[in-house]
């Protein structure tokens, strides 16, 4: 989940706490209102306002009337619209492929997103033992050869901006 930070002053507090709730619950798969407003620092009423908001549009859902919060199938939709749009992982697989063939080791496809990246794809290497990252795990620049490659071809202003901000 990209961090919670301090929301700039022309920010719509309710619209970054919505999204923060979203990553959250999809981070923890379910997650109670105590939880999540423990979580983002806020009210457990202002919490429930803004899961009612994003109960009412599909986006969440409660198996029970007091139960823990979950993704919503309608998640999908928004997902989907942006695979069709990106060929990117249509594009990468065969070239991951390939190199998971040459080095036995997993391949993994990341895209930057602010100064995080999310993991899109992967090939699973051949050994017994390899490593293995979750489809959509979000994780801060910083981290990984991913990452760090990531950050080599920052623009310098941008590079100047991300070791501001950790």
């Amino acid at each position: 989940m990209p961090a919670i930070r301090e929301l700039p002053e022309n920010s719509a507090v309710a619209v970054e706490r919505a999204a923060d709730l979203l990553f959250l619950i999809a981070e923890r798969g379910d997650a109670s209102l105590t939880d999540l407003a423990r979580a983002i620092g806020s009210s457990g009423s202002a919490v429930h306002r803004i899961l009612t908001a994003l109960k009412n549009k599909g986006l969440i859902q409660q198996t029970t009337e007091n139960g823990p919060y979950s993704m919503s199938w309608s998640i999908f939709v928004l997902t989907q619209r942006l695979s069709a749009r990106a060929d990117l992982r249509k594009i990468s697989r065969p070239h991951m492929v390939s190199l998971r063939d040459r080095t036995a080791e997993t391949v993994t496809l990341s895209v930057r997103t602010g100064f995080e990246r999310i993991c899109i794809d992967q090939v699973e290497g051949l050994h017994e033992v390899r490593w293995h990252q979750q489809i959509g795990q979000i994780s801060p620049m910083y981290t990984g050869a991913t990452g760090k490659a990531l950050l080599a071809f920052l623009e310098p202003g941008e590079r100047a901006e991300f070791f501001r901000t950790v």
